[in-house]
């Protein structure tokens, strides 16, 4: 049975395609995010935009600099009326312009537990 890959569906139109545009994108923006003193503390969550980089980039380059690589959860909505309402890729990889990223299948596994979450990889493909 093949890996399911989820193709990146808005590449080219809420950020740049190409690997490299992007990245300089990212790097312009993480590095005008401001410097803000915090208190050393693990962060449990945290909620960032997600519109066009353009639009939210410097914020979204912000909230991301204050945090330590580790697994993500993305909740995002589903802004279609075709699929389930909370849902669920629990395997196999996004395809990013910066490369694949899969999926934790432990994370997913523990995810599932929950009632209204339902696997269906299929809700945000065009998204």
């Amino acid at each position: 049975m093949s890996e399911l890959i989820r193709e990146p569906v808005v590449s080219g139109m809420f950020y740049p395609a190409g690997r490299d545009n992007l990245s300089k994108m990212i790097a312009t923006l993480l590095t005008q995010a401001e410097p803000q003193k915090r208190e050393d503390k693990e962060l449990f969550g945290l909620i960032s935009p997600h519109a066009g980089y353009i639009y939210s980039g410097p914020v979204a380059a912000h909230v991301y600099s204050k945090i330590k690589k580790k697994n993500y959860i993305i909740l995002g909505p589903n802004h279609s009326p075709s699929g389930e309402k909370y849902s669920i890729m629990k395997s196999g990889e996004w395809k990013t312009p910066l490369g694949g990223v899969k999926i934790n299948e432990k994370i997913s596994k523990e995810l599932m537990k929950c009632p209204l979450l339902k696997n269906n990889p299929y809700s945000h493909e065009s998204e």
